[in-house]
């Protein structure tokens, strides 16, 4: 029950963020600061910090596996969304593909994580992120770009990419963070969860009626929120794997469709209406499965 009490938590989080876009007292561009600070120095310096533990070759062996899971678990769901959208025309194929395939793993995954698992779980959701930046600014970025326009760059130089490779490098050398700089590190860490759960309730303040009457909606819904979390869980259960290393990889494919997505087809102009939209729409119906989702890894 206190797990459910710490998502009930989050969402109130996402309350007062609705209540503030409601009432005007956050605009466009205090959004806009408040998601690059958690994107440029919150979630980089939350990811490095979990990082900061001994290491041995049975941990970084545990590592890799959780990247290996988490990259072959997106590539196929990426692959059966393309199939099933493969009728609709570039730009909803483009954006419905990735709305089911790609989850907002750290954004919101993150938080979720630490809250209802507890801290030293994040260090397999950190592959787990690691994995969906490489892939969703790659393989999803080709969909909206069409030819390969600097995938390559998309793909491996973004903040989330690059603090997963230098925490895991200082995982790796045993490099440990000197103490002003690991405090203050911390602190911005401990941003994270409040900043962006406050962004999330206030960009569904921007949520229609008439937004729901889109027809592939509901498939991406189902395939997001419920189908391919439990067909990951369901592979990872027969493949044996520690329950430690499973549970956190599950929360992360659990999550409402990323918001990369959205990003992408704004910036190539490609869907960028059915994008947000699907975005809003699943994390809003997020606060109803993630709590379902939980039933299946967490005790009664």
């Amino acid at each position: 029950m206190e797990t459910y009490g710490h998502v009930a938590s989050l969402f109130l989080l996402m309350l007062v963020g609705f209540l503030s876009a409601k009432r005007r007292w956050l605009g466009q561009e205090a959004l806009k600061g408040m998601n690059q600070f958690v994107i440029l120095f919150a979630l980089p310096s939350l990811t490095i910090v979990k990082l900061q533990v001994p290491a041995d070759a049975a941990l970084l062996k545990t590592l890799f596996e959780a990247f290996l899971l988490s990259t072959l678990a997106m590539c196929v769901c990426y692959a059966v969304s393309l199939f099933l959208f493969r009728k609709q025309p570039a730009a909803r194929r483009a954006a419905l593909t990735n709305l089911a395939a790609f989850s907002n793993s750290g954004f919101m995954g993150y938080p979720i994580i630490e809250m209802c698992l507890g801290g030293d779980a994040l260090i397999y959701a950190v592959m787990f992120v690691a994995s969906f930046n490489i892939l969703a600014w790659s393989i999803g970025v080709l969909l909206f770009a069409g030819k390969g326009r600097a995938v390559v760059r998309a793909a491996f130089l973004n903040t989330a990419f690059l603090s997963a490779c230098l925490g895991i490098a200082m995982l790796a050398f045993h490099i440990r963070i000197p103490g002003p700089i690991a405090n203050v590190m911390n602190i911005l860490g401990a941003t994270t969860t409040p900043l962006s759960f406050t962004v999330i309730g206030a960009r569904l303040a921007g949520v229609k009626l008439r937004h729901l009457r889109d027809r592939g909606l509901p498939i991406v819904c189902f395939l997001r929120l419920i189908f391919f979390p439990l067909l990951f869980l369901c592979v990872l259960r027969l493949l044996g794997t520690d329950p430690r290393v499973a549970a956190p990889l599950f929360l992360c494919y659990a999550m409402p469709s990323a918001a990369a997505t959205a990003m992408q087809a704004e910036k190539y102009h490609t869907g960028a209406e059915l994008a947000s939209v699907g975005v809003s729409v699943t994390t809003a119906l997020s606060i109803l499965s993630i709590p379902l989702m939980l039933l299946f890894i967490i005790p009664s």
